[in-house]
């Protein structure tokens, strides 16, 4: 029964010096820090967490109202440079195009060589014109081929998802022992889990 009592009490005391989950999520993340920055493991300069909490869950629902509340607004910033540019851009060709058919009643080399200039500047103008016109109806549509395409594909994920779990949020502080100063510091974060909440995979 001693015997018994013993062993229960050695498994206890050794449960008690590991870390709990949340706690192993942030050294496995300052872990990785360690090993790519100074190429040691976090153990050994010290690692030790003094606070980790959890401060937030946030849903496909909180990130989807976010980005719909900037995402609109970016796109018809962009449609509306796009709509000046285009106009801008139609003018000139309409300038160019009334010059070089003034030029063609001039019968010298000089007004053939301009000619021949304004033709490149025509050429260019129709491919702004019609890059123009492709990037408008594409942020009127999907976003495909715009800086715009990835936040577009996210919004259409995080609808399907509904109010799903993306990620948690903990506020940790953990103290390492700096080993080119050789003195403790202590560091503060925001970490941000993955989608399982088993896992840190980012922190600000």
């Amino acid at each position: 029964m001693k015997k018994v009592s013993t062993i229960a009490a050695f498994a206890t005391l050794i449960s008690s010096c590991g870390y709990n989950q949340q706690e192993q999520m942030l050294y496995d993340w300052v872990n990785q820090g360690t090993m790519e920055t100074i190429k040691t493991e976090a153990k050994n300069i010290e690692f030790k967490i003094k606070e980790i909490k959890k401060v937030q869950e946030i849903t496909a629902k909180d990130s989807l109202n976010l980005l719909l509340s900037t995402f609109e607004d970016d796109r018809k910033g962009m449609i509306s440079d796009l709509e000046n540019d285009l106009k801008t851009a139609e003018h000139l060709r309409e300038t160019t195009l009334n010059n070089i058919e003034k030029l063609k009643n001039i019968n010298s080399q000089e007004a053939k060589d301009y000619i021949v200039e304004l033709q490149t500047t025509l050429e260019k103008t129709e491919r702004i014109i019609n890059d123009d016109k492709k990037n408008i109806e594409a942020y009127n549509n999907d976003c495909v081929g715009t800086p715009l395409e990835k936040t577009f594909k996210r919004i259409q994920e995080y609808k399907t998802l509904d109010n799903s779990k993306l990620c948690d949020i903990y506020k940790a502080t953990h103290t390492i022992k700096n080993p080119l100063l050789n003195i403790e510091q202590t560091i503060s974060h925001n970490y941000y889990t993955n989608r399982d909440g088993n896992k840190i995979v980012k922190q600000d």
